[in-house]
């Protein structure tokens, strides 16, 4: 199933490596290490896709068994997350020179430092997808209508204590009080023995509608708490 014999096929067919990242079913490096229960297997793998590799250039010098098992080896220790397909697809571009070009000789140091360059594009195109996918996510969410924090509490009362607790503080306010107090008399009248605000809070139910959290401000020194 995971032929050398794919390494033209996916690199003609593949044009992102996404394509072939986000497949679930498909075992990665450490995966074929790990279901042998023996490293050696996932390395010999390796080392059949770069003789191929080793064999399809054409060049004088060739790497040797012994070098081909040492790169493989230093492979499956720095890039075992990648999964089967992904290796293959490399090998084939390796083979069409997109990232070094053998002169001569095929060069280990070369086939590692490729390697390294594709590892870096596939980890970026990964990342800019996973934060692609979390924006649409939160874009969805955001559109879907909020819970009412009050009617939260009053359909489960005791259930959500501490939004209780910051409506009832802000009971017996007419919610015409704002702004911070300006005087020092003002602001020590608002303050407990400890120095602290003895706040009131109030519901920011336009910013809540926004968020779709619970944002209370007090009304005093106005500090905001997001539940």
């Amino acid at each position: 199933m995971y032929s050398s014999n794919l390494q033209g096929v996916l690199d003609g067919r593949c044009q992102s490596v996404l394509m072939l990242s986000e497949r679930d079913d498909v075992p990665t490096l450490k995966d074929l290490a790990i279901g042998y229960e023996d490293f050696r297997v996932a390395a010999d793998w390796i080392k059949v896709q770069l003789e191929v590799v080793n064999s399809f250039c054409n060049t004088k010098a060739k790497l040797s068994t012994e070098q081909m098992y040492a790169v493989s080896e230093q492979i499956l220790a720095l890039y075992d997350d990648l999964n089967l397909l992904e290796f293959i697809l490399f090998c084939g571009r390796l083979r069409r020179g997109v990232y070094e070009k053998f002169y001569g000789a095929v060069d280990a140091q070369k086939i590692l430092v490729s390697l390294d360059t594709f590892y870096a594009e596939r980890n970026k195109l990964l990342m800019d997808k996973r934060e692609e996918d979390r924006k649409k996510a939160l874009e969805e969410e955001l559109r879907k209508p909020g819970v009412n924090p009050r009617k939260l509490i009053s359909e489960h009362p005791g259930k959500y204590k501490t939004l209780e607790m910051l409506f009832a503080s802000g009971k017996g306010l007419q919610g015409s009080v704002k702004k911070v107090p300006d005087s020092r008399k003002e602001q020590k009248m608002l303050k407990k023995e400890d120095g602290t605000c003895n706040h009131r809070w109030e519901c920011d139910e336009k910013a809540w509608n926004r968020s779709h959290k619970a944002v209370f401000k007090c009304c005093l020194c106005g500090e905001i708490r997001i539940i």
